[in-house]
């Protein structure tokens, strides 16, 4: 059989007849993978050399913590086009990623695939303008759930409108003119 210590923790002392010494051995959620291990107890006193198991036990490292999202597209408070692209990192350390969803405004959760850059993601058609708000949620093979923020975005599908008055269009003229250039846009309500 091979043994392999993942982690140890000494503690030593002189210690009297039904008195106690203790030590801690800490173990943060990283430190060892999923699976099953054997916790050990032993000590060793006097000139003895070899160490001698007062206990064992048997004890399984489970997947408790969720996925970590992190949405990607669109940015918060900002402006895209419908087909929108909505994309998600979504990293679980332990047990991997199982599911990802994805929902807009009050509508329920739809499936979102992976992509080939490492996130998860959809394409929306047919947004209408206005605001918009994402979320996402995620399972990891454990299954712990994560739920992201909402994060709120705008779609803006109309092109601005240009005026240009002033001028006349293929007109020649040999004295100076002032063209008048209006851009107005509905949603950014933004002239200039």
């Amino acid at each position: 059989t091979l043994t392999e210590v993942l982690a140890e923790t000494q503690v030593s002392g002189t210690v009297q007849a039904s008195a106690a010494l203790v030590g801690v051995l800490a173990l943060a959620p990283d430190t060892l993978a999923i699976g099953n291990y054997v916790a050990i107890l032993d000590a060793r006193w006097g000139d003895t050399p070899a160490f001698r198991v007062l206990a064992n036990r048997s004890l399984q490292m489970r997947d408790g913590l969720p996925p970590v999202i992190q949405i990607r597209a669109p940015i918060a408070d900002g402006w895209v086009r419908s087909p929108a692209d909505l994309a998600a990192q979504v990293v679980d350390a332990h047990s991997g990623v199982d599911q990802v969803d994805m929902a807009l405004d009050e509508a329920g959760y739809l499936p979102s695939g992976p992509r080939l850059d490492g996130t998860y993601g959809r394409t929306e058609t047919g947004l209408t303008e206005g605001l918009h708000a994402l979320r996402v949620r995620a399972r990891d093979r454990a299954g712990n759930w994560a739920e992201s923020d909402v994060l709120r975005f705008q779609v803006d599908n109309t092109a601005p409108v240009i005026e240009i008055t002033g001028v006349v269009d293929g007109e020649r003229r040999n004295a100076a003119v002032t063209p008048i250039v209006v851009i107005t846009d509905a949603h950014l309500a933004m002239e200039s």
